[in-house]
């Protein structure tokens, strides 16, 4: 399933990150509250991907937060890595 993407509405970084952090989807699949937060900056910053770019990034970051990076050094690198 595609990750929730900010709306045309969505202008606001901060008001995007808060209402994704409280996406059941997002809870589920992420229930780490350091990997959702990165998750859900990173779909703001990406949200002009294809589904399938915003998914490895967001695998990605999940990947260098289990590794002992911090949430921005690893949004960072996955960002990078795209």
């Amino acid at each position: 399933m595609p990750l929730p993407t900010p709306a045309n509405i969505d202008r606001d970084q901060a008001a995007w990150v808060s209402r994704c952090m409280s996406i059941d989807q997002m809870k589920r699949e992420f229930p780490n509250n350091d990997q959702r937060l990165a998750v859900c900056h990173s779909q703001f910053r990406n949200r002009n991907k294809r589904p399938t770019e915003q998914r490895a990034i967001a695998t990605t970051i999940v990947k260098k937060i289990e590794e002992g990076y911090s949430v921005s050094a690893a949004v960072v690198i996955a960002e990078n890595l795209a």
